[in-house]
């Protein structure tokens, strides 16, 4: 698996040895948001593979992550799930 784990920011940071610059890619996507533990977070990219199957699109190489804020409460931590779509 390749993976790039981020931290969004909302200025540039000076690359360096240990941080890189990068972005999302742009593009349509599908997604979903997932509320709870992150042990049921592949839920959330059953529901939208499902969806790329039903809807004829093939399941996309490029997917990310994006979480939210901590709290105690689970119930309360949401996590948005992106696909990126073939043109």
């Amino acid at each position: 698996m390749d993976a790039t784990f981020g931290v969004e920011v909302h200025e540039e940071i000076p690359a360096s040895e240990t941080v890189v610059a990068t972005s999302t890619p742009a593009g349509q996507v599908a997604s979903a948001v997932h509320w709870g533990d992150y042990a049921r977070l592949g839920e959330a990219h059953d529901a939208i593979q499902a969806w790329c199957r039903a809807n004829g699109y093939g399941i996309p190489a490029t997917c990310w992550e994006v979480y939210g804020d901590w709290f105690d409460d689970w119930a309360k931590v949401r996590t948005d799930v992106f696909y990126l779509l073939e043109p």
